[in-house]
């Protein structure tokens, strides 16, 4: 007789991830409704809180949103709402070179506590960087607290200077972004 003592682990996980991204934005097992510009996104309140703490406060801490089915969320647009679920059932994102959708989906990577995806969009906007978007993403950098960011566009703004200041974009500076680039002692342009 053969005694067996041995214990065997038998890990699936392309199956088990393969299972969560088949419920992105699957309606038949949903048990929430996120509504953006009056579209439906079908989603799964304890995959939601899983992933983001922003979504568990939202959806268990609130007592009048743990039985709410629907939840309209505002400041957003479809599409970049969509995008983020895709990443929180999938963990894949698709970022464009277009800086202002890629703003848009750090916005909300920041907002919905995602510091992984947030840390890679900011390596993806650095070398995007030039004289029609610095003022955007300086802007988000401030507005958020981004330091890496920032310090990729005070660079950037210390090696273009004289461009900088002439760029189209430059009045378009928040207040905190003027006075933070105003208080550098490295930007250094010709009086105008």
């Amino acid at each position: 007789m053969v005694k067996s003592d041995e214990t065997v682990t038998i890990t699936d996980t392309t199956k088990l991830l393969g299972d969560v991204a088949s419920l992105y934005l699957n309606q038949k097992f949903s048990d929430i409704t996120l509504l953006v510009d009056e579209q439906k996104l079908y989603a799964h309140k304890v995959i939601l809180a899983v992933r983001s703490e922003y979504f568990e406060s939202l959806l268990y801490e609130d007592p009048g949103n743990t039985k709410q089915a629907e939840i309209t969320i505002t400041g957003v647009t479809f599409d970049t709402l969509r995008s983020l679920l895709k990443y929180i059932y999938t963990g894949t994102i698709t970022i464009s070179s277009d800086v202002d959708s890629t703003l848009q989906i750090l916005a909300l990577a920041h907002q919905y506590s995602f510091a992984d995806l947030q840390t890679t969009i900011i390596k993806k906007l650095k070398p995007l960087l030039n004289l029609q978007n610095f003022c955007a993403v300086l802007n988000t950098a401030n507005l958020y607290d981004l330091e890496e960011l920032l310090q990729a566009c005070h660079s950037f703004m210390d090696l273009n200077a004289s461009e900088v200041v002439a760029s189209d974009c430059f009045t378009d500076l928040s207040q905190k972004s003027m006075i933070k680039l105003l208080e550098r002692s490295t930007f250094f342009a010709p009086e105008i």
